[in-house]
């Protein structure tokens, strides 16, 4: 089977929670998430329903931090340069 690597990111009681309930089940973290994934994604009683309030205020702070963290020097974001730089290239020896 193929898999396809993701990351994402978990508050510290959920991952406290996480490695308690892998290791009471003898899982691995990895797999426990595959299958509570497809207890959300395939079941419909588990269904996640998505609440407008925690999106709105979600985006208001997100727009807030863009906002106060801004580059002082002149340097803009350029996506393709996170996947071509030079130190990345080296650190994955794709250079």
């Amino acid at each position: 089977m193929t898999m396809i690597r993701k990351q994402l990111y978990i508050d510290p009681q959920q991952d406290a929670a996480l490695k308690r309930k892998a290791r009471d089940l003898g899982l691995s973290e990895a797999e426990l998430v595959r299958r509570a994934l497809d207890a959300a994604l395939l079941e419909p009683q588990h269904s996640v329903t998505p609440r407008p309030s925690v999106l709105q205020a979600l985006l208001e702070d997100a727009l807030a931090f863009s906002r106060t963290h801004q580059p002082t020097d002149g340097y803009t974001y350029n996506r393709e340069d996170a996947y071509t730089s030079e130190p990345r290239l080296e650190r994955w020896g794709r250079n």
